[in-house]
Parts: C-alpha cells; structure tokens; sequence
C-alpha cells in the first residue's frame, strides 16, 4: 500500500525528508523546502518503489526509474529475477534544495519534453508521472527565484526553483 503524504493528505510520498520527519509527494516537498535558505537545506531521500516506505539507495537500468529500491526490496527482488540486471547504486537519490521537475523525471529515467514524459523503459508507477507534471506545471507558474542544490557528489550547483 503506497504512503500518503504527510502534508497534503490526497499524494502518494515519494520522499522522506529526515529533518521534519516527513513523507511528502514532490510538490509538498517543493512547497515546504522552498520556504527559506534553512529548510532548503534538508537533506531528502527518495522513496523505494517497491516498499515505499525506505529509502532508495539502489536502481534496475534494465527497467529504468521503476526500480529504485531499499536495500530490503533489493535483496527480495534479486531472489525473485535474474540477477543479471544492471544495478546501479548511487547516492544520487539524496538532494538537498529545489529540484526541478527535470531532475526528479532524470532519477526514475525519465525524459521532458514541455507537458510530456517519455521513457524507453518500464516505470515502476504511474503516480510519479502525474507527481512530475505537477510539479513541472507548479514551478512554471509561480515565481522563481534562486536556489543552491547539493548534488550528490557534494557539489554546490545553482538552479531555479519557486521562493
């Protein structure tokens, strides 16, 4: 069963933000964490598909951004298919600031176009889509101003995000 967001109540979470103990859908978490430069500073993690209650520290190529997964449901999932598939395990789903809806859509593989999502490969919900688009529509709509976003490699990198 999927985690609702803490805030909103109505989305279903897709990260967990540690600091206000939290499980928020990507626009509450936009909403929240674009406040001001103290909470900006929240680290986040992205939520595993399968569980969606972990963290996600783990991703299937083989099926793009439909499998990011804990360690728990990685392991389950390693008994249940081959274990051939391409693995990838990066820190990349931990951010801090305000990412666009370009970046979220790049973590579960995703390309934007505009109003449009495309993927070459499978995606683990259909939730995370309509969570982008959102997102995309919000943050096209609402003033912008500046943020600074820690990427995963701990580099500091400007980018636009709603104040």
């Amino acid at each position: 069963m999927a985690r609702i967001c803490d805030f909103c109540s109505t989305s279903s979470a897709a990260v967990h933000c540690k600091a206000d103990v939290a499980h928020l859908c990507l626009s509450c978490d936009s909403e929240l964490h674009s406040a001001n430069q103290v909470v900006n500073r929240h680290p986040r993690t992205i939520l595993c598909d399968s569980c969606n209650h972990l963290s996600a520290y783990d991703g299937c190529l083989d099926h793009g951004g439909g499998g990011l997964m804990c360690h728990l449901c990685d392991r389950s999932h390693l008994v249940t298919t081959s274990p051939v598939h391409q693995r990838l395990s990066s820190s990349s789903y931990s951010y801090t600031g305000c990412p666009a809806a370009e970046d979220f859509a790049a973590i579960w593989g995703l390309q934007m176009n505009h109003d449009h999502i495309s993927s070459a490969s499978h995606v683990g919900s259909l939730d995370i889509l309509g969570q982008i688009l959102d997102l995309q529509r919000t943050q096209s709509t609402v003033p912008l101003g500046l943020c600074s976003n820690k990427t995963s490699q701990g580099e500091m990198k400007e980018s636009i995000c709603s104040p």
